[in-house]
């Protein structure tokens, strides 16, 4: 049954005055009157009762009144909903992220901020560490990635947004023969042993190598980057890390360098597909372009 029937009925039931309720749904008092019978029409009942004085609701009209609103409200619910939808202000987002991205701040701020500014956007946050992020956003799993350049580079077919960068440093145990230089270099490094971020598909040493210019003599390896400075601190290897990664350094036993290179840094982006239409996405990445005011 279409609203406007509907509309009519409970603005009229409400003012029980025709001229008044036909001004209050901007609308002539002939259309007012053909609604009216019509939905009576519809429910094959008379709704109300009419004099050259009054109209009243007839009991079966008052009867249908609570129907009616409940009704109308679920439709305005449900256009409300599906313009939010249309609009990107609702919907879901499954977002993939790396942990060394997860451990820079900017990830938690834009995502909490978000959050606050479209509460109807259900986020769904999902760690990766197979390194598969561009399939899965071609395979529609996911709809965006924080990546970095310690992650796999993003595909062609995807789109990226810078959003910060965190310098890289070298870590060492503390009583490393080179822990007394106030700064390392590239050179320095290629004859150190390393520990690596790496699973089964892919290892950090291969980002290594593009930024750094030399292929790592990999001693060891763990799946999660976190525990990196633990396995530096057991003597196992050097790592290249964040400088985000100092506040959980275990201070006693390992040092952070600087490496002598001013663009040696982490870049945190993020990525999705260029043909994702998806409104809720693109919601998402124009705040993002607010909040960064960056691009790549």
């Amino acid at each position: 049954m279409d609203t406007k029937y509907l509309r009519a009925f409970v603005c009229l039931a409400e003012e029980l005055h025709f001229r008044r309720t036909a001004e209050k749904l901007n609308i002539s008092q002939p259309l007012l009157s053909a609604l009216i019978k019509s939905l009576e029409e519809q429910v094959g009942t008379t709704l109300f009762i009419r004099t050259t004085r009054s109209v009243q609701l007839t009991p079966q009209g008052a009867l249908l009144l609570g129907k009616a609103r409940t009704a109308l409200t679920a439709s305005e619910s449900f256009l409300e909903a599906a313009s939010d939808l249309a609009e990107g202000n609702s919907g879901t987002l499954n977002i993939f992220y790396s942990s060394i991205t997860a451990h820079s701040d900017i990830m938690g701020r834009l995502i909490s901020r978000f959050q606050i500014r479209y509460p109807e956007i259900n986020i769904n946050m999902i760690e990766h560490s197979d390194f598969h992020q561009s399939k899965r956003l071609i395979d529609g799993e996911i709809d965006i990635g924080f990546f970095s350049n310690l992650d796999v580079p993003h595909d062609v077919e995807t789109s990226s947004l810078w959003l910060a960068s965190d310098p890289l440093r070298v870590i060492m145990p503390r009583n490393h023969r080179l822990a007394d230089k106030p700064s390392l270099s590239f050179t320095q490094l290629a004859a150190e042993p390393f520990v690596v971020y790496a699973t089964t598909d892919y290892s950090t040493s291969d980002a290594i190598k593009t930024l750094c210019g030399f292929t790592p003599d990999v001693h060891h390896q763990t799946s999660h980057p976190l525990l990196l400075p633990s396995l530096v601190s057991a003597g196992l290897g050097i790592a290249i890390v964040p400088d985000s990664f100092r506040s959980i350094l275990p201070v006693n036993r390992v040092v952070m360098k600087d490496i002598n290179v001013p663009s040696f840094k982490l870049d945190i982006m993020i990525n999705w597909m260029k043909n994702n239409t998806s409104q809720t996405l693109s919601t998402f990445i124009n705040f993002i372009h607010e909040n960064t005011h960056q691009t790549s």
